[in-house]
């Protein structure tokens, strides 16, 4: 077989199939698993798993459009937004080793309309989500936009342009909502290689390598050949169409089949650049960056465990599709599940996996919570844990409260209350469906008891105990009012009716408010869950958005 180089990458032939050594029993785990999904009458599913560089599995069943009853294939295409962030970040890998760029660059040295915050942002604080930019999906939803704009050659979005603060110093402080770095990074593929971001990838990944169903587009295109039609189930249990609105976050919509997809996870595997894509993001003080969420390791995926081993995971989704990859790099092993049925859909990759790595699980599926060593406690000893949490950081509010003579934990407005098992007088676990350890640890900080919430050894997500300013109707009327945003060229009305504050934004909704403390309130949509009071002089004079994602974005209070 004759092999070619282009652009770094190696031409590779067909896909390299291993012999299916499954056993009866695994064989027939794996047909259940299948079976489970259903009749033919339901929109595609498309699975493939890579062990030691070689295909070992592949299952293709349901429809790829229902009316027409259009058989999907391993050629189906499905929109792959998860997989994206990983070829954005193979480009910049790639040219970084071709000497044509470095990670330590400022990025205004290619894109000089980013405002200069007075704190370098370099290409490294892109990839890691360390830069402090505003989230581009944070600014639609604020917006109440679904942006339909065409992502254009060379073009910054307007809001980054008027950005007129950095949500944290660049280096210091990891975003999972980051999402405003892909724009920049294809951008500054862009500039660096004399392309459009679409024509590089085309050029010197996909071609090179046979990948004649993946695609990168300015725009969502219904009409590309060969695709997937996406659907969700609605309320009667039935699938409608779900195309899902504006552009995908990042403005990158990737389309791509099973088939491509595989070929492309047999030869990152053992590219180059393969080390450096699975090595670890850092805070600028070389602290890695392990949230329980978000990306985590170069290749822009998540690493953690699953069921005591360690674990490489993206998922995304947008309208009806769906697409979720896991890695096990300790057994050189990779599951790959797109679909167009709407939800998730990973469980059923991860399950052929199980399958594939007979042994190599030291934990269960489920963790059964009756084997568990709890200390006992007393309902008085648990009642001192009651109250309210609240992490300045993503603007989340948590409450612990007694229901009969157990403790649970909620989010604040949250209709899931999780029991807590004490495991000492300082740390609980909370018992969830699965194998993830929820640990809750209680310390002693500055201004109070702390609730340390951390997910199967991620770092800790501090919460502050609290207890919630009160306001009467009449103090509340001086927070309402309009309030403009010049950057944003956006506008909400706040209003008080029966003791609760809200906010209306005519694209937006509504958001109902609760006070944390004096001039900070909790809101029960995530893009305002929280919001910071300004005054001058005692006087309520704005306020600003805090959340992950979007900080200190300020609003002025309208003359009435």
């Amino acid at each position: 077989m004759k092999w070619l180089l282009i652009g770094g990458l190696m031409l590779v032939p067909p896909l390299v199939r291993a012999q299916n050594s499954l056993d009866p029993a695994a064989q027939q785990a794996i047909d259940k698993i299948f079976s489970e999904y259903g009749h033919a009458g339901k929109p595609a599913l498309a699975v493939a798993a890579i062990k030691g560089g070689k295909l070992v599995f592949q299952k293709v069943v349901g429809q790829a459009n229902l009316e027409y009853k259009v058989p999907a294939t391993a050629d189906t295409r499905f929109h792959v937004n998860a997989q994206a962030w990983e070829f954005v970040a193979f480009a910049i890998l790639n040219l970084e080793d071709q000497g044509k760029l470095s990670l330590s660059d400022d990025v205004r040295t290619y894109l000089p309309e980013v405002p200069d915050f007075g704190k370098k942002i370099s290409i490294n604080h892109l990839l890691s989500s360390t830069d402090g930019l505003y989230s581009y999906s944070g600014i639609n939803a604020l917006t109440g936009s679904r942006s339909k704009e065409v992502d254009q050659v060379g073009k910054i979005p307007d809001y980054i342009k008027h950005q007129k603060r950095l949500n944290f110093a660049p280096g210091e402080v990891f975003s999972v909502r980051g999402d405003t770095r892909f724009v920049l990074l294809k951008k500054i593929v862009e500039v660096v290689s004399g392309q459009s971001f679409e024509a590089y990838s085309k050029a010197q990944i996909f071609d090179p390598l046979g990948m004649v169903n993946t695609i990168f587009l300015a725009a969502p295109n219904p009409s590309l050949e060969n695709l997937a039609t996406p659907y969700a189930l609605d309320g009667s249990g039935k699938y409608q169409l779900s195309q899902g609105e504006g552009n995908a976050a990042g403005m990158m919509n990737l389309y791509s089949s099973l088939r491509d997809m595989t070929t492309w996870r047999q030869h990152v595997r053992s590219h180059k650049l393969a080390s450096k894509l699975q090595s670890p993001l850092k805070l600028d003080n070389g602290a890695p960056i392990r949230g329980m969420a978000g990306v985590s390791i170069y290749g822009q995926q998540h690493f953690g465990q699953e069921r005591g081993i360690p674990k490489t995971f993206q998922a995304g989704s947008f309208g009806g599709y769906t697409s979720v990859f896991f890695g096990f790099p300790g057994h050189d092993m990779t599951v790959i599940t797109l679909g167009s049925g709407g939800g998730y859909n990973g469980r059923y990759g991860m399950n052929v996996a199980y399958q594939f790595l007979p042994g190599a699980f030291p934990e269960p599926e489920t963790i059964d919570y009756t084997k568990i060593e709890g200390v006992k406690m007393s309902p008085a000893e648990l009642q001192k844990y009651e109250g309210k949490f609240w992490n300045a950081k993503a603007s989340v509010a948590s409450v612990l409260h007694m229901k009969g003579n157990v403790l649970h934990y909620n989010r604040v407005g949250g209709a899931v209350h999780n029991e807590l098992i004490p495991l000492s007088d300082t740390v609980f676990q909370m018992k969830v469906e699965g194998d993830d350890t929820l640990l809750l640890k209680f310390v002693e900080g500055k201004h109070g008891r702390q609730m340390h919430y951390s997910v199967t050894g991620s770092d800790p997500m501090v919460f502050e105990s609290y207890r919630p300013a009160t306001y009467s109707k009449s103090e509340l009327a001086q927070f309402t009012g309009s309030y403009f945003s010049k950057e944003l060229n956006t506008s909400y009305e706040f209003e008080e009716n029966q003791g609760v504050l809200s906010a209306r934004n005519l694209h937006a909704g509504s958001v109902s408010f609760e006070p944390v403390h004096a001039d900070l309130f909790h809101g029960n949509k995530a893009f305002l869950s929280g919001v910071q009071f300004v005054r001058k002089n005692g006087v309520v004079t704005g306020f600003q958005v805090m959340v992950d994602g979007v900080r200190h974005l300020e609003f002025r209070k309208l003359r009435s």
